[in-house]
């Protein structure tokens, strides 16, 4: 429990905290003390996770009931007590229907990921193994920055979700903090599909690359997870991950490409960087040249290397 918590964990800590996963689970996941995460979270002046929770969902819980879903439904969304949803309701002077009114769902395409056959699902698998969180009993969440709601919008259109995105303030705590949307998957065989392929709670230093998909997705799912964890920059490209991700990754580019690759040390994960010019452009045309799903800020990057 005296385990030392690395620059790197310590933000990823922070983004749990912030999206609201118990901090006895986080303190259980990175072997450290549940008052070390509460002390984190009094660093930052970050509220407690009640207190978050009724900042962040009051609205949208309100906007749910009132469009018609029950509040047993809202409750099993948000995986609280049925009488914490009715407690919100009431105190917002919301009138609490009987159950035979209660029978919309939001929508969603439970089967999406039970094969990966097409570049957008490879694509959005990487995405997730990237930035996404699986807690493993029917929960799954990926939340990105204000500007990459494009992204979101797309991942919805493709699982066919009619959720909506969850909004957080976060430069309500730090200026240096990027405002979030976040998209949520409420279904316990989606997050049994992703525990399958690899995405399992504090997967930064454990997740592998996923050799069971077949190669002629590995741009797709590359890029996928490019957008989430990659750099593209003027002068050199480069990406994070755990040790046997990032040897793969590395591995693909230089039987590609003969390329040359350089890995470092990065807190508890390693950073694939590229330097020379032709080589980062051949990876960055094998990511993106054609690609028909991607993040439109990381793709913009492309165009300005390559133009």
């Amino acid at each position: 429990m005296n385990q030392k918590i690395s620059v790197k964990e310590h933000e990823e800590i922070i983004k749990m905290y912030l999206d609201l996963i118990p901090a006895k689970t986080i303190a259980i996941n990175y072997n450290v003390s549940f008052d070390a995460i509460m002390n984190i979270a009094k660093k930052y002046n970050i509220p407690s996770q009640k207190k978050l929770f009724h900042l962040y969902n009051d609205k949208t819980i309100i906007e749910m009931y009132t469009s018609g879903f029950s509040s047993i439904y809202i409750a099993n969304y948000y995986n609280v007590d049925p009488c914490t949803i009715r407690s919100i309701l009431r105190s917002n002077n919301i009138s609490i229907r009987n159950k035979s009114e209660c029978h919309r769902k939001y929508s969603l395409n439970e089967n999406y990921f039970d094969k990966i056959d097409t570049c957008e699902k490879a694509y959005f698998i990487g995405l997730l193994y990237a930035d996404g969180y699986n807690d493993g009993n029917g929960h799954v969440s990926i939340s990105l920055q204000e500007k990459d709601i494009d992204i979101l919008n797309k991942f919805q259109k493709a699982i066919d979700s009619n959720e909506p995105l969850n909004f957080r303030n976060f430069k309500k705590y730090s200026d240096s903090w990027s405002n979030q949307y976040r998209l949520l998957i409420n279904s316990k065989h989606v997050s049994d599909i992703l525990s399958n392929y690899g995405m399992v709670p504090n997967k930064s230093k454990i997740l592998e690359f996923p050799n069971w998909l077949d190669s002629r997705f590995y741009k797709d799912f590359i890029r996928g997870y490019w957008d989430g964890d990659g750099h593209i920059g003027k002068n050199y490209i480069g990406v994070i991950g755990s040790e046997n991700f990032i040897e793969k990754i590395k591995l693909i580019f230089e039987t590609l490409f003969s390329c040359t690759s350089h890995i470092y040390d990065k807190g508890s994960v390693k950073s694939l960087h590229i330097t020379k010019k032709i080589d980062y452009i051949n990876v960055l045309n094998y990511l993106y040249k054609d690609s028909t799903v991607y993040l439109d800020r990381k793709y913009n990057s492309y165009l300005s290397i390559v133009a």
